[in-house]
């Protein structure tokens, strides 16, 4: 539960971020804490209070280790598409499609260059995509309701902890705060018309890969 207002006055919106272990939640909790929110982090597996009443709840999961079909580990390939998939689904059921007036009016999905389909990405490739499905979805059908549902696409060389690809970047390498950057702007009140996009953050690679 929430701390209470202190002396009647309301506390700032909160954002529930789930991605304890993001390379880019340090810098999405900062740049959003500049911004005038309350950010509580937790595993993107953990099912969230139920007294909790975000105003915006940011998926950034752990990316599926980088394999090939040959070297996919079926088993291992399954709970990783269950953390990934089925986690944010009860959030969001439970958040968001079974709540009243207080639920959040903002879904983001923070997903790795792993959905524009690279070779030996096979689990992560799965697991990205799915998000991806998951907000344009959610779009849809959450609209009536006033609540928007994006994607932020981030590229190869934003994490680096990923290892090097051979492809052209375009300008400067994105980094963790650009990234938060972006997760800023769809939360922004005013992109309350923005809902169902991707918003590559990439150093200029998706010009080159085929449409997300």
């Amino acid at each position: 539960m929430m701390p209470p207002s202190v002396a009647g006055q309301p506390q700032p919106p909160l954002v529930l971020l789930l991605g304890r272990g993001s390379p880019f939640a340090a810098a999405i909790e900062r740049r959003l804490a500049a911004e005038g929110y309350r950010v509580a982090l937790q595993d993107a597996a953990a099912a969230p209070d139920e007294e909790v009443s975000p105003a915006a709840i940011v998926f950034a999961p752990k990316v599926p280790r980088a394999t090939g079909l040959a070297e996919t580990v079926v088993e291992e390939a399954l709970l990783e598409l269950e953390e990934a998939l089925v986690a944010p689904t009860l959030v969001v059921r439970d958040l968001v499609a079974r709540r009243g007036p207080d639920r959040a009016s903002r879904l983001l999905m923070v997903v790795d260059w792993a959905v524009t389909g690279p070779p030996g990405a096979t689990a992560a490739a799965a697991a990205m995509g799915g998000l991806v499905g998951l907000a344009r979805s959610w779009a849809l059908e959450f609209a009536p309701l006033g609540v928007t549902a994006n994607i932020v696409l981030v590229g190869p060389d934003a994490d680096p902890a990923a290892p090097a690809r051979a492809l052209p970047t375009l300008v400067r390498p994105p980094s963790a705060e650009d990234v938060a950057h972006a997760v800023a702007f769809f939360l922004d009140p005013r992109a309350g018309s923005v809902t169902g996009q991707v918003l590559a953050v990439c150093g200029g690679r998706s010009a080159a890969a085929m449409p997300v």
